[in-house]
């Protein structure tokens, strides 16, 4: 019993973090947001950020299926839906910025459609993960065990964790950003061990609470 019980403290708290670190260092899509000066730049920026989304979320799904293992009902699944829902979101979170972001700059008279350099955006990188994390996190939910399913408190519960600890975990990185290459790669990595903690910690509370609603009906 203690044996499993480090066995899952190990993966859940140790190499999930680790491997989630290595996805959002090397993959990092968030370090690809633009600041953006015409609106002509973005199906390319656009581009650029779903393809380095698709990496980190191919990695991370990957991972996730060998330490979530015994929580997840179709490995495939799980990936192919991790690799589309996570660039999906991003890049959905990144339209909706820029969306909000040019309707105030036209309000206030700025134009981002000649390639004025005296006029950009700056979409917020904690708003773009938190509604990516958003959607992947009920993409997900659903691939769970059923003993994980049927609980709107649990959906929620995953939803806005993963939404939280995205956006959490990229404040905590930005306050360590430089502008090198190496500052880059350790924001993503600090990024990668803290959200992948806070997952696994929510992960435990998806447990415990199934078992317990699972203990009440018998």
């Amino acid at each position: 019993m203690n044996t499993n019980r480090h066995q899952g403290f190990l993966s859940l708290f140790v190499l999930w973090p680790l491997t989630s670190a290595i996805a959002w260092a090397f993959g990092n899509p968030i370090l690809r947001l633009p600041v953006v000066h015409d609106l002509q730049e973005v199906p390319k920026t656009l581009i650029t950020v779903f393809v380095h989304a698709a990496i980190t979320g191919g990695l991370l799904g990957i991972a996730s299926t060998v330490f979530f293992r015994p929580l997840v009902l179709n490995r495939l699944r799980w990936v192919l839906t991790t690799s589309i829902a996570l660039p999906s979101g991003i890049v959905g979170g990144l339209l909706l910025n820029i969306a909000y972001l040019n309707h105030q700059a036209t309000y206030m008279g700025m134009s981002l459609t000649d390639g004025n350099s005296n006029s950009f955006l700056t979409p917020s990188p904690i708003l773009t993960l938190t509604f990516a994390g958003i959607l992947l996190g009920i993409a997900q939910y659903k691939l769970f065990r059923s003993s994980l399913q049927h609980s709107y408190r649990r959906m929620a519960l995953w939803t806005l964790g993963v939404a939280s600890s995205f956006g959490f975990s990229w404040y905590i990185a930005s306050i360590f950003s430089t502008p090198t290459l190496f500052g880059k790669f350790t924001m993503g990595l600090i990024m990668g061990l803290l959200s992948g903690a806070l997952i696994g910690l929510i992960l435990i509370a998806l447990s415990k609470d199934a078992k317990v609603a699972t203990e009440g009906k018998l």
